[in-house]
């Protein structure tokens, strides 16, 4: 699914976000966090292994991606399959992902 051609993903994009979402620069925004909603200080770790992580962006693999993206999609239909499509909804499906991408370290 190409998201930037979706209608559905663009006109949400202009709903959720008051500037362009291809210009917002999203490493910047990681500690643009409301203090109610900060429990706990980022730690030097965390600034490490995010600092890391805007690097391998820049250069990830290709095919690693799209073989964790398809992993993560299997998850999700298996879910689907699994529950009948009665499920809690986003909140399984954030959980289905979230297992998924732990287990493929992100790529």
């Amino acid at each position: 699914m190409n998201i930037a051609g979706s209608f559905f993903f663009v006109s949400s994009f202009k709903e959720l976000y008051v500037e362009d979402y291809y210009t917002i620069n999203w490493p910047a925004q990681r500690s643009n966090i409301a203090k109610v909603d900060l429990y706990t200080p980022h730690s030097w770790l965390y600034n490490l292994a995010f600092g890391f992580l805007d690097i391998y962006e820049r250069f990830h693999i290709a095919k690693e991606r799209q073989r964790a993206l398809d992993e993560c999609l299997d998850h999700i239909e298996a879910d689907d399959e699994f529950t009948q499509c009665i499920s809690i909804g986003p909140v399984s499906k954030v959980s289905v992902i979230q297992k998924s991408s732990n287990s493929l370290f992100l790529f």
